[in-house]
């Protein structure tokens, strides 16, 4: 059988990084994994040009105001026709971007939280 495409998993904090690791090892699936520590803005210094087809990306309140980075990194990363999951909180007014296409937003439920997502595609 084909072998996997290791996932890229990235955070800027040393904390979680570290939880990362650990859980990934807990659960097995440390190796299917190639975590990095970085931020927002090094996507274009961290990745090759068009090489990932889907990303998701947890938006929290500090990422909020780099959303700019965000969509630029995800030009940058996303190969043509790509698809980018983002999950934040319902309050967020998400700014879309003209270089992407809103396929679909919805809210998910988990215990007392709901998050929003919008499914976006790169045009």
């Amino acid at each position: 059988s084909p072998i996997p495409q290791p996932i890229s998993v990235f955070d800027e904090t040393t904390q979680n990084i570290t939880a990362i690791r650990k859980n990934a090892y807990l659960a097995k699936v440390d190796k299917f994994l190639h975590i990095s520590k970085h931020s927002l803005d090094e996507l274009d210094t961290k990745y090759d040009p068009h090489s990932f087809d889907t990303v998701i990306f947890h938006i929290t309140s500090k990422d909020e105001e780099k959303i700019n980075d965000l969509y630029y990194g995800l030009d940058y990363i996303l190969k043509p026709n790509g698809t980018v999951l983002i999950i934040s909180r319902p309050s967020w007014e998400f700014p879309l971007s003209s270089k992407f296409l809103l396929l679909e937003q919805k809210d998910l439920i988990k215990g007392d939280s709901t998050y929003r997502t919008w499914l976006l595609q790169k045009k």
